[in-house]
């Protein structure tokens, strides 16, 4: 994806023509990504010596030592306030602590020159912000929401709540059985909340918040519960199919009518890449695409809906290798998932000592010995160092050659007839101890 807060050029070739012979008017175009921008800034806590924390939101992280030489604090004469840094790790939430203030109003200054650490482009203007300052507890608002699928009521407030002691003071109506989690500023209730359900939150006075002392008087707000946000993804992720089962695998849904599924084939000369490497993505550039399908799926508002997709029907009658998946919802680039699936019959189990590695080969389906299967060793430098064929007994027993100083194995690839399937030792290895 495109850094945030870069701006970029295109250069177009002078080749490039519209439908109907059209030139472009110049070779060069510029855009910008988004910028960064101050969400929110307020009060996040109160301490027991009655110093406060300010928390600065931004639109995506900045180091705190950058914003401590764009950030000024004054009171409301305009002397300077001092303040010291929370944390120096870089954040979207920045947070400063200043000494007891003598005043309930704090000036918070940011020059427009401050950068974030996703892109290069500043601020821009400056902005100012007046933040309230209390020693005493303060609700600040409360909202609906889905936090990483799960709904949630969040409670906003000048310091942390107490999730521990919250259940006696918190009444929601209709009643939904909840439990409570902390939050740098206020409180989350979690619970089965019904979407376009709206529900009470009453909060009760005595609520209480650690430093910040109790909730002075009873108050009680309204939110309601929008529709489930737009997911899709593998139910069980990456894995292994049998090439006898059904080879169809599931995908988890909610709130999508249509998805787009790519299937991609990785051969044994690019796996040792993909295997080894550390970004974890799937082997989008190391395949050989299978072709693209759309997918029906069963309109249920609000519903978990699992939807089969059969791998025969991109990949052939006989399926049997390394796959890559992707699945998409149509025009929408965060709507998505990916997977690697194996279809093997192959299992391997693998001991390794000085210079030999002893595999185990057998299939799933009847968990007998296979016999007859290449089984190859890698180095974590992407080396072949050894390679042996499985006996009667299905055992591999590979001479690996001496490796430089600092490479060690680090892969096994078993290939016979067609199936292929791979085990990455640092992943899957077992102390003896």
């Amino acid at each position: 994806p495109l850094r945030k807060a870069t701006r970029y050029q295109v250069r177009i070739s002078r080749n490039l023509r519209g439908l109907r012979g059209e030139r472009p008017d110049g070779e060069l175009l510029y855009f910008t990504t988004v910028p960064l921008t101050v969400e929110d800034v307020s009060q996040a806590k109160i301490e027991a010596d009655r110093s406060s924390v300010i928390a600065i939101r931004f639109s995506g992280p900045v180091d705190p030592r950058e914003l401590a030489r764009h950030l000024e604090l004054r009171g409301p004469d305009n002397s300077p306030v001092p303040f010291t840094l929370v944390g120096s790790k870089p954040d979207a939430t920045v947070r400063i602590r200043i000494p007891r203030a003598d005043s309930e109003q704090v000036q918070v200054l940011i020059s427009g020159e401050l950068t974030g650490t996703d892109g290069p482009l500043p601020l821009g203007n400056r902005s100012l912000h007046i933040v309230t300052v209390s020693t005493r507890l303060r609700f600040l608002g409360m909202r609906a929401k889905y936090r990483r699928s799960r709904p949630c009521v969040e409670i906003r407030a000048n310091s942390p709540i107490a999730p521990s002691a919250a259940k006696p003071f918190v009444k929601i109506d209709p009643p939904v059985v909840h439990t409570f989690e902390a939050d740098g500023q206020g409180l989350r209730i979690l619970g089965k909340f019904k979407p376009g359900q709206r529900y009470a939150v009453t909060l009760k006075a005595g609520l209480p918040a650690h430093a910040a002392g109790t909730l002075d008087k009873e108050l009680t707000r309204a939110v309601w519960f929008p529709d489930r946000p737009k997911s899709l993804r593998f139910a069980f992720g990456s894995g292994y199919l049998s090439p006898r089962g059904l080879l169809k695998v599931p995908i988890r849904s909610v709130n999508v009518k249509s998805a787009k599924i790519a299937v991609r084939r990785l051969y044994t000369s690019n796996l040792v890449e993909y295997a080894l490497r550390s970004d974890g993505d799937t082997p989008w550039s190391l395949a050989t695409g299978l072709g693209d399908r759309e997918i029906r799926i069963e309109d249920r508002r609000n519903e978990d809906v699992e939807t089969l997709v059969d791998l025969r029907a991109p990949a052939g009658a006989d399926p049997r290798g390394v796959f890559g998946l992707m699945v998409r919802r149509p025009g929408d680039y965060w709507t998505r998932d990916s997977a690697v699936i194996v279809v093997t019959d192959l299992g391997l189990s693998a001991r390794l000592a000085e210079r030999r590695a002893l595999v185990w080969v057998t299939s799933i389906a009847s968990a007998r010995p296979a016999a007859g299967v290449e089984v190859t060793v890698y180095s974590d430098r992407r080396q072949k160092i050894g390679a042996a064929l499985s006996d009667s007994s299905g055992i591999a027993d590979v001479k690996l050659r001496q490796a430089p100083a600092g490479e060690k194995p680090a892969l096994v690839v078993a290939a016979r007839n067609g199936e292929l399937t791979y085990m990455t030792l640092a992943r899957n290895s077992r102390s003896r101890g």
